[in-house]
């Protein structure tokens, strides 16, 4: 599997899927954090590996549709309220759009997809080692209005959502691995789920219980003993959290719509709005939001609503192009075969339930989401990951 040029940039895209969850923690001047550089070093390789191969994937609608929306943001030079802004919003958007065609040329086998699924999930153990740690030690996320807690330094409502999409990918990889190691992969359920409410995240605390619900459809096609398993492990789950949880916690994450920080949004989302309907086709320029609310009267805030942030940058033509291509992804995934069919629709279900409080339109979780359905829109018929791949492998968590 490793074998070859073309083995080296799928080791390095599987070290980027596990740097996804900490990148934060290793951070480097000038790259902002460590990921891009192994990033710049796979695209290297995988550019000197096309050229040597002289082969190279055709490439799918739903990758030409995401391409059509970063030209979009190109555009947007032409009128934007931040130069500086939009230009660093491109670059990133870039880069996001070029993982995700790496991804789609070098995970050309169902082992290597679920490879780089597992590679995840083990970068997810990384921030949870993280933040334990900050929990054992009293070290709470500063200027919060209860005691959350995070780590790797990364954002807590980001990191829940990391940790929700985690957990979904262990429960999928437990499932379609038949291995007696497969099991190890359902201890990750219980140990996230508290970890997400200790983030104390309203958003990542709704996205978990769709993802418990989730948990017990993707059992529920597959056998008795997989129900029965989930229901342990759930139970286990609700055990931990009235143990470990501070009720200050569980207050905040059950405070519902009359929590004070989503009447913010709310306002913000407004602000947002008035600022969109006076150039409502092109919008105010890609990573000008903060620009248009400071322009318009208001504190310049990031939108913390992904569809809002989208509509209002890059106008109804931008959020048209990016609706295409959701579309064409959520349409990929209605084709695929069973358990990998619940598992994205729970993960996209996760995410959208996300993105309604937070802005995750550059979030790298969710263009390698975009990556990994359109990688496997161009897998043939699956094959259990323990006969794919080689015993070590089917070990891996």
């Amino acid at each position: 599997m490793f074998r070859g040029l073309r083995g080296i940039v799928f080791a390095l895209l599987c070290l980027v899927a596990f740097m996804v969850p900490w990148e934060e923690l290793l951070a480097l001047p000038g790259l902002r954090t460590g990921i891009f550089a192994v990033s710049g070093v796979a695209l290297g390789a995988s550019l000197v590996a096309v050229v040597h191969t002289s082969t190279v994937r055709p490439v799918p609608v739903g990758l030409v549709a995401l391409a059509a929306f970063v030209i979009w943001t190109f555009a947007s030079v032409l009128w934007t309220l931040d130069n500086d802004s939009t230009t660093s919003h491109i670059m990133s958007y870039v880069s996001l759009l070029v993982l995700t065609w790496m991804i789609w040329e070098f995970v050309d086998s169902m082992s290597k997809y679920r490879l780089i699924v597992a590679s995840y999930v083990l970068g997810c153990c990384v921030s949870l080692l993280a933040l334990f740690s900050n929990y054992l030690q009293g070290r709470t996320v500063l200027g919060s209005d209860t005691d959350r807690f995070t780590g790797a330094g990364m954002n807590p409502n980001n990191l829940s959502l990391l940790l929700v999409i985690g957990l979904l990918f262990a429960v999928y990889l437990s499932l379609s691995t038949r291995s007696p190691g497969s099991a190890v992969y359902w201890y990750f359920v219980p140990v996230a789920s508290v970890a997400v409410l200790l983030t104390g995240s309203r958003s990542g605390t709704i996205a978990l219980a769709f993802a418990v619900t989730m948990i017990f459809v993707m059992t529920g096609f597959r056998s008795r003993k997989s129900v029965a398993v989930a229901f342990v492990v759930v139970g286990v789950t609700g055990v931990l959290i009235t143990t470990y949880i501070p009720d200050s916690l569980l207050d905040r994450v059950t405070e519902g719509t009359s929590a004070g920080t989503l009447q913010l949004r709310q306002m913000i989302w407004r602000a947002g709005l008035d600022s969109w309907q006076q150039t409502p086709l092109t919008g105010v320029g890609t990573g000008s939001f903060e620009a248009a609310l400071e322009g318009n009267g208001y504190l310049p805030r990031v939108a913390h609503n992904t569809f809002v942030q989208i509509l209002v940058e890059n106008g109804l033509v931008g959020a048209l192009i990016m609706m295409v291509a959701w579309i064409i992804i959520v349409g990929s995934v209605a084709r695929f075969p069973r358990q990998e069919r619940l598992l994205w629709t729970g993960v996209m279900g996760v995410w959208i339930l996300a993105s309604i409080t937070t802005s995750l339109e550059l979030f790298k979780a969710t263009w390698l989401v975009y990556a990994l359905i359109v990688s496997r829109s161009g897998l043939r018929a699956p094959a259990p990951f323990a006969e794919t791949a080689s015993p070590v492998l089917a070990r891996l968590p």
